[in-house]
């Protein structure tokens, strides 16, 4: 069974030698709630997305594109950028609370390790880039 892409609708804002600057709107979970203006208003925010087009059809600025991703490639991000963080902190709080007696410690260390996690993972974008590319193709 082939993985299906994770798809979003968004808005063409610029188009430049082959890739395309999308526009999609981020809604908070509270949004899709009936009680949402008894609690707190919803919280809507605007995400510029590179993608590539490379099925090479005519897009113009201002058009709403469905936007995808590789769902394998979604699984991996996920796993990047809150998993494996979780473990790193984890992991490091809890050996570094096994060889030392004070409490300030482990919590020290565990912050630490968590923090370099994630410039080694900054170290690496310009490689992850390539890995999660988003594609936009016309909507249908």
């Amino acid at each position: 069974m082939e993985a299906q892409p994770i798809c979003r609708d968004g808005v063409v804002r610029k188009i430049e030698d082959g890739r395309l600057l999308v526009e999609i709107t981020i809604s908070s979970a509270c949004s899709q709630c009936r009680a949402k203006s008894i609690c707190m208003p919803s919280e809507k925010k605007q995400e510029l997305v590179e993608a590539q087009n490379p099925f090479n059809q005519e897009f113009t600025v201002g058009e709403v594109v469905t936007l995808n991703l590789q769902s394998a490639a979604g699984r991996k991000a996920v796993v990047l950028g809150y998993l494996m963080p979780f473990v790193v902190l984890l992991a490091s709080f809890l050996l570094t609370y096994l060889l030392t007696d004070k409490e300030w410690i482990p919590v020290l260390v565990s912050l630490v390790c968590t923090f370099l996690y994630f410039v080694v993972l900054y170290r690496f974008k310009k490689r992850m880039d390539d890995q999660f590319t988003f594609y936009v193709t016309k909507k249908s």
